[in-house]
């Protein structure tokens, strides 16, 4: 884990499909959460699965090409742990967010951000008090101001080397 401008950043052999599984908490305590990437689709308003879960659930908006819901109400959604296979991108936040991740932004692999954080990430989390970014393909890329949610996510790392 590394402390850049404020953040801190990691990569860790996981994938967001076991970060919902197993810790759910982090998920769930979110208020918001923006996915913008599903199976390296960044434009979520042409997958059937995310229709059908917004005609399901009368829940989520879409904000440009990604999707928004609540953190509480996320893990009501029907379907939802088969949803992450796998170059899957998720933001966190403590309000709705008010702006789309820019589209040079991204979080999934191959990039390891251990190494290089992408130009804009920094300054689009901080204008949009984005608490965590998770993005998977190759490991599971994060970045966070929380210190506590980097040790959470180095600590299940650890442990499921």
């Amino acid at each position: 884990m590394k402390n850049i401008k404020q953040f801190w950043t990691g990569h860790i052999e996981s994938a967001i499909s076991s970060i919902v599984q197993d810790l759910p908490a982090l998920i769930h305590d979110s208020p918001y959460m923006l996915i913008t990437s599903i199976d390296s689709s960044r434009d979520l308003h042409t997958l059937t699965t995310i229709a059908q879960l917004i005609t399901d659930c009368e829940t989520g908006e879409f904000i440009e090409n990604s999707l928004v819901v609540k953190g509480n109400e996320f893990y009501e959604l029907p379907g939802i742990h088969e949803l992450f296979h796998g170059f899957d991108e998720v933001w966190l936040f403590p309000a709705h967010p008010l702006s789309a991740l820019p589209a040079e932004v991204w979080l999934t692999g191959p990039l390891d951000i251990s190494n290089e954080i992408p130009n804009g990430m920094i300054h689009w989390m901080k204008q949009t008090d984005c608490m965590l970014g998770l993005g998977d393909g190759i490991g599971l890329n994060y970045i966070t101001p929380e210190l506590n949610i980097g040790r959470t996510l180095e600590e299940y790392g650890k442990m499921h080397q």
